[in-house]
């Protein structure tokens, strides 16, 4: 798909440059065109005017193109009687038959128009009644096809070039263009395999325990309890499971969606912090808090809650019992740092810059109750928020979650 994709990129951008480029030079031949039929008309004139006395060619001197000199375009002229007969010729250097000089006079004077071209003599005319007849001047159309020959030629080279010059150049842009919706879609198939994976762990239990509860249905509902009970709790994970997908959804949406208002987050981190302390007294483990007053940023509030809601719970999770928790909230000039501490075992090096990544559990294990999507989540709403969200850990500190926000 992501290569069908590139190569319409691709596809697209040739054909809008192919456009512009065959505009361009198809302009360029025109206008090359009519410039050296013009000058061919002055020189005629020129010519007429002075009655063959002088030697005329294009542009004052020998045009080049590609740095080759084109010959040089002669203008000559006769003096045709009333009779049609050639009284007097000027011809500067030109060598024409009398015969074929004939015909062309012949076919000017039949004609009304004052110039024109004879292409079967590749010849450009002009004439001009005079009292004792009439003057007619020629010229010949070879440096003209020469011109537009090499004009042409040079056109298409340039016209291929810069083709060539922009399909490399498009095939690498449409390299930098698809790497984000790559990285999209290997995200979305890594998500749907995780999460697929999450999902069929409770659902392989579920089944089994149904199976066993079918096979011995004369046995009485307490004798079973233990399977009712751990369908019921795979049940439950599978459910909370499906909440924080969800809410990984809607955490992905808020950089577009989160509508920021001036928020006291100590306040709302006091708050917060007095929600767990039944649940760290119950874990045995001490929640501290080092909260600075009236620290004000644009946040949302809702978002805000459940980012430090997140970080704490996280935090009191995988603290050993007896362990500390801390939570600290400060103010700078710039930015406003909340950081959250616990003391349990070092994440390790090697999955420390994997944490945020959803479905992504250092432990590899279910022991704890996590989804692997809390982080995930947190970096979400802090970055939505405009801050940002950082971990270190190691076996003498513990673990220190930090966000910075900017301040108003």
């Amino acid at each position: 798909m992501l290569k069908k994709l590139k190569h319409k990129f691709i596809l697209i951008n040739m054909l809008m440059v192919g456009v512009v480029v065959i505009f361009i030079f198809t302009a360029v031949c025109i206008l090359t065109y009519r410039s050296e039929k013009n000058e061919i008309k002055r020189s005629l004139e020129q010519v007429i005017s002075l009655k063959g006395k002088d030697e005329i060619h294009i542009g004052g001197s020998a045009p080049e193109i590609g740095g080759m000199p084109l010959p040089y375009v002669y203008a000559f002229s006769v003096l045709v009687d009333e009779n049609g007969e050639i009284t007097e010729r000027y011809e500067n250097g030109a060598d024409m038959e009398d015969e074929v000089l004939a015909s062309a006079v012949g076919l000017v004077m039949d004609s009304d128009a004052q110039s024109g071209t004879l292409r079967s003599f590749a010849l450009i005319y002009m004439k001009k009644n005079i009292p004792n007849g009439t003057v007619i001047a020629f010229a010949s159309l070879e440096p003209l096809k020469i011109t537009m020959k090499n004009t042409i030629l040079i056109s298409v080279a340039a016209c291929l070039a810069s083709l060539l010059i922009f399909l490399y150049v498009s095939n690498v842009l449409a390299g930098f263009a698809i790497k984000p919706i790559a990285a999209a879609w290997q995200q979305q198939k890594q998500f749907v395999a995780d999460a697929s994976h999450d999902l069929k762990t409770p659902l392989t239990v579920i089944l089994a325990n149904t199976g066993i509860l079918m096979s011995h249905k004369e046995q009485t509902l307490e004798s079973q309890l233990k399977w009712i009970e751990s369908t019921e709790e795979e049940a439950q994970y599978m459910r909370g499971l499906v909440d924080r997908m969800l809410e990984l959804a809607k955490s992905e949406d808020m950089g577009t969606t989160a509508m920021l208002s001036d928020l006291d987050i100590s306040e709302l981190s006091q708050r917060v912090i007095l929600q767990f302390e039944p649940v760290a007294f119950e874990r045995q483990v001490t929640l501290e808090s080092d909260i600075a007053p009236d620290v004000r940023i644009k946040a949302e509030m809702e978002s805000y809650v459940r980012l430090i809601h997140i970080l704490i719970d996280n935090a009191i999770k995988y603290s050993p019992e007896g362990g500390h928790v801390i939570v600290r909230l400060s103010a700078a000039k710039q930015a406003a740092k909340l950081s959250v501490h616990n003391e349990g075992d070092a994440i390790p090096a090697e999955d420390l810059p994997h944490i945020f990544e959803r479905f992504y559990r250092a432990d590899k294990a279910r022991g704890t109750g996590g989804y692997g999507l809390g982080l995930s989540i947190a970096k979400n709403i802090a970055e939505a928020m405009g801050g940002k969200i950082s971990a270190e850990s190691s076996p003498a500190r513990g673990t220190v979650f930090t966000v910075l926000f900017g301040r108003l």
